[in-house]
């Protein structure tokens, strides 16, 4: 397990290094969970995305999901989010139900998260559509007393008519404090979005700061 993490993140960063004909941005998400019941929470997010060499903020949303533990391994969420994306400098509105299951695994202590998330997108400008978002996470054990460990990830949007990938990103990063009141996320994406012609690169510096209540 050890080897294929690390593996993942050399990969990551090698396919990821730095090319002119990518764009770079930065994103910010932060994440407050509220205790409701003993296998109940509560999630509020806001994120938002900036592109330095562009227009400056590009995308922002907030987003409500209530989380449902039903064992050691398996919860399910369901959510809400509005969310405003810039295109050719007009801002477009979004309304985002969504459904969720998570799986955790432990395998000599790394844990492995799976998540599905089935969303429906809302928009009055142009056309509503069905989405499924997959993701796949390993975090590392724990490195020090402060909680700092490593983790990676792959995160695919599939459009369900015809099965099309939208959306790739491959999360290379650190955690601090991760399992405590107070976590903090910084890492690398390498990002590929589909557009009418092809394909969209980006390289993303990602920033999370997460508090439990």
């Amino acid at each position: 397990m050890k080897r294929l993490f690390l593996i993942n993140v050399c990969l990551i960063l090698y396919f990821g290094g730095y090319a002119q004909d990518r764009i770079f941005q930065i994103w910010n998400v932060t994440y407050v969970s509220v205790k409701l019941a003993e296998k109940t929470d509560l999630g509020i997010s806001e994120k938002i995305h900036y592109t330095p060499s562009g227009e400056g903020l590009d995308m922002k949303y907030g987003q409500l999901l209530v989380t449902q533990k039903l064992n050691q391994w398996l919860s399910i969420s369901a959510g809400f989010r509005l969310s405003a994306s810039k295109d050719q400098g007009e801002w477009i509105n979004e309304q985002r139900p969504m459904a969720l299951f998570t799986l955790k695994k432990k395998i000599r202590n790394f844990e492995l998260v799976f998540t599905n998330r089935f969303e429906y997108r809302f928009f009055k400008t142009k056309d509503s559509q069905f989405r499924d978002v997959q993701r796949f996470d390993i975090f590392s054990p724990t490195l020090s007393k402060w909680g700092i460990g490593l983790f990676t990830s792959e995160e695919a949007f599939y459009v369900p008519i015809g099965n099309k990938l939208d959306i790739l990103r491959l999360y290379a990063g650190v955690s601090i404090f991760d399992k405590r009141k107070i976590g903090l996320r910084i890492y690398y994406i390498y990002q590929i979005s589909k557009n009418e012609k092809g394909w969209d690169k980006a390289d993303v510096a990602g920033l999370n700061f997460n508090f439990r209540i």
